[in-house]
């Protein structure tokens, strides 16, 4: 053998596990890998007088404090009379801060100007005049329960001694529609 030739294989001999080698020093380095990532969503959980909101759209509350003087029957409604019931909102298991609207829907005694709502909140003490209240319930606040008052009043007028005598035997309806969503600050 030609010692040109004796170099030209041991030349491709080399070559070829030159080539071996950085194959498999490629190889080495080379990973494929795939992740997955799950993210924890909050819970929205809201009581409403021990009832949960997010699965119950309609609650019915009767359960009034009557306030009646020496010449009413106990737990009747008439003039010179009121009642009131406590509205509990608990937010202690949402994990958001909450923003709530109240309105009481009135228009079952609009015929009755003598008969009034007010609400008050008890945390405060504060009597709001209205019929629509607005607040918050923030992750950060230590008691994540806000107690609010409706308040029923019926004022003893003469001039509605008509309208007031066209309620004897009936029930007074009315309807508070309450709106929850997530306060984010804005």
């Amino acid at each position: 053998m030609k010692p040109s030739y004796k170099i030209f294989l041991i030349g491709l001999f080399v070559l070829f596990v030159t080539t071996l080698i950085v194959v498999e020093t490629y190889a080495l380095f080379e990973t494929n890998s795939n992740g997955a990532k799950t993210l924890d969503i909050s819970d929205w959980v809201i009581y409403v007088n021990d009832t949960d909101i997010t699965e119950t759209r309609t609650i019915t509350l009767n359960d009034f404090t009557y306030v009646n003087g020496s010449h009413t029957r106990a737990n009747r409604f008439a003039p010179g009379s009121s009642a009131y019931f406590e509205l509990e909102i608990d937010a202690s298991d949402a994990q958001v801060s909450v923003a709530y609207d109240l309105e009481i829907d009135d228009s079952q005694i609009a015929d009755y100007p003598n008969i009034n709502f007010t609400i008050t909140d008890t945390d405060t003490n504060t009597v709001i005049n209205d019929t629509e209240y607005s607040g918050t319930i923030l992750l950060s606040d230590q008691n994540r329960t806000k107690t609010l008052r409706i308040n029923l009043v019926w004022t003893d007028n003469s001039l509605y001694n008509e309208s007031d005598t066209s309620l004897i035997g009936e029930t007074l309806a009315f309807t508070i529609n309450a709106h929850f969503e997530q306060y984010t600050g804005e």
